[in-house]
């Protein structure tokens, strides 16, 4: 039970961060890919090609692409019908995320990971925000039924005291 503690913090935390070679620079000198300390100019930045991390639409579509299946689905479907959003952006980038995902190498689907944790920050304030208005509903739905009982329960009472002698 301890090796197994042991071993899933050694993966959680380990000694050394590799940086994918996606993540490093081809054009720039001195720079390699398994480098243990590399220098901060070896580094491409997330906001650049083939990341494009600008914005919380990547992310939010890195994290649609890598969820898949029925939930992505579903977003492309309906994602048109939520106003005050770019949805022409959101769907490139659906699209976008979707061919790293089919066609790239695992070096590059790493750095997309990488990328996307440093940046979700970016949806923070509109996760927070859908949070919101989820917990909202179940609020109003729940007020109603505190509403809703004890007048049920007044008109049942008038109508058994209306039809009882």
């Amino acid at each position: 039970m301890i090796e197994d503690i042991i071993s899933t913090l050694r993966y959680f935390f380990p000694k050394y961060l590799i940086l994918p070679q996606a993540m490093i620079r081809d054009n720039v000198q001195d720079c390699q890919p398994n480098d243990l300390f590399p220098n901060a100019t070896c580094l491409k930045d997330c906001s650049s090609e083939p990341f494009e991390y600008t914005s919380w639409e990547p992310v939010f579509a890195w994290g649609v692409v890598e969820v898949g299946g029925e939930v992505q689905k579903f977003i492309e479907d309906n994602i048109e019908y939520i106003p005050g959003i770019d949805h022409s952006f959101i769907n490139t980038m659906l699209d976008r995320k979707q061919v790293i995902i089919e066609r790239a190498d695992d070096d590059m689907i790493s750095a997309q990971r990488l990328c996307f944790i440093v940046n979700f920050y970016r949806a923070v304030p509109y996760l927070a925000v859908v949070v919101l208005a989820i917990m909202s509903v179940f609020s109003f739905g729940n007020l109603l039924y505190l509403i809703l009982t004890p007048l049920v329960q007044i008109i049942s009472q008038l109508f058994v005291s209306i039809f009882t002698e």
